[in-house]
C-alpha cells in the first residue's frame, strides 16, 4: 500500500498488447518493429495516445495523489510537427495537466533523433511535458548523445539491475555479472554527474532493491 499522506509521486505507463488468434497477447517487440517498416506506427501510436490521455483524464481526478503521473511510450517515427500539433489537441480536448503526462523514447530508436526531431522534442518538454530515455544501457549512447536530447529522466534497463541477482550470477557467470555491475554503477555516476534523475528497471525482489 501506498501512504498517500507521503505524497510520493505515482504513476503508471501504458502497455500495448496484440491479441493474436492463436498466439495470444504479444508484446509490443513482436510487431512495433513491423509496425515501424510498414510505416503504420503514426495511426497506432496516436491511438495508443488518445486511449491514454483518456485513462489518464480519470486518473488525474483521484483524491489524495496529485502528482499521478502515466508515461506513454512513443517511436521516434511518431515524432513530427503534425505528432505535436495532435498531441497538443489530445491534451486540450481531455483537459489533461500536462505535468501529469510523461513521454518515454526508447534508446535505441532515441538515438536515430535528427535535428529536427531534437526540436519537437524540446517543444514538448517546453509544454511541461516530461521526456524519458527508456532502457537505457542497451545501445550505444555516448555523452553527446545525451547533451542533443537532453531527456529529464533516465530510465536504466532491468539487464543491470537483474546483473545483481543470484540467478544472474550462476547463468551468465561471475565476470559477466562483474561487468555489468560495473557499467551499471558507471551509468549511475553518470546520471549524478549530469544531475538527471534515474530510474531502475526491473527490481523485483528485496536482493534487487539491495543491489
Amino acid at each position: 500500500m501506498v501512504d498517500l499522506e507521503t505524497r510520493l509521486p505515482v504513476g503508471g505507463e501504458v502497455l500495448l498488447r496484440l491479441n493474436h488468434p492463436i498466439q495470444g497477447a504479444l508484446s509490443p517487440a513482436s510487431f512495433i518493429p513491423v509496425a515501424e517498416d510498414c510505416g503504420l506506427m503514426p495511426e497506432i501510436g496516436l491511438h495508443v495516445l488518445g486511449r491514454g490521455l483518456q485513462a489518464l483524464k480519470v486518473l488525474q481526478m483521484v483524491p489524495g495523489v496529485p502528482d499521478l503521473y502515466l508515461s506513454i511510450n512513443v517511436s521516434t517515427l511518431q515524432i513530427s510537427e503534425s505528432f505535436l500539433n495532435e498531441l497538443s489537441d489530445l491534451i486540450a480536448c481531455n483537459g489533461i495537466d500536462q505535468n501529469r503526462l510523461v513521454i518515454e523514447l526508447t534508446e535505441s530508436v532515441a538515438l536515430k533523433v535528427d535535428g529536427g526531431r531534437s526540436d519537437i522534442i524540446r517543444r514538448i518538454q517546453d509544454k511541461g511535458i516530461r521526456v524519458v530515455l527508456d532502457d537505457f544501457g542497451t545501445g550505444y549512447s555516448s555523452f553527446n548523445d545525451l547533451k542533443t536530447l537532453r531527456p529529464d529522466i533516465i530510465k536504466i534497463d532491468r539487464s543491470f539491475v537483474q546483473a545483481g541477482s543470484g540467478f544472474a550470477r550462476r547463468s551468465a557467470g561471475h565476470e559477466v555479472h562483474q561487468r555489468l555491475g560495473a557499467l551499471g554503477e558507471a551509468m549511475a555516476r553518470v546520471c549524478d554527474d549530469l544531475e538527471l534523475p534515474m530510474v531502475e528497471e526491473g527490481i523485483e525482489s528485496e536482493a534487487d532493491l539491495d543491489y
